[in-house]
């Protein structure tokens, strides 16, 4: 089974009157253990995939048709809230301007203290140290 699938997967954006094809039918697999590197020129459409898979879209950006499958669930078929409970947890993005995503002044473990706490909110520090470990 893979964990991750996208099948046919189309995105646009509206850009004043108009509409943009960013994404056009893209078809992936990455299974358990397998990585992936997306490469392309800028404005290629590498972030609108990540953002997709993610559903963090900009409001201007729909997902025309397609599907997102991680570990069995179609994640364009889930609630804002079942989405939460997978993003975070389980799936995860790491953005390209790595100093809007990571603080250098502050410690890894402040960074590990700060995403568990957002996604677990009963979670104490020695556990967060536990499993960042």
């Amino acid at each position: 089974m893979s964990l991750l699938e996208v099948k046919g997967l189309r995105v646009i954006y509206r850009i004043g009157n108009r509409y943009v094809e960013a994404l056009s039918g893209i078809d992936l697999e990455v299974r358990r253990g397998e990585i992936l590197g997306l490469v392309g020129e800028s404005g290629s459409g590498k972030s609108t995939l990540g953002l997709s898979i993610m559903r963090i879209l900009p409001q201007n950006a729909r997902i025309t048709s397609g599907e997102i499958i991680f570990e069995g669930i179609n994640l364009l078929k889930c609630s804002e809230k079942e989405i939460r409970s997978i993003r975070g947890r389980k799936i995860s993005m790491v953005f390209q301007d790595p100093f809007s995503s990571l603080n250098p002044v502050e410690r890894i473990i402040d960074h590990f203290i700060e995403l568990y706490k957002s996604h677990i909110a009963t979670i104490s520090r020695e556990e967060i140290v536990r499993k960042s470990r």
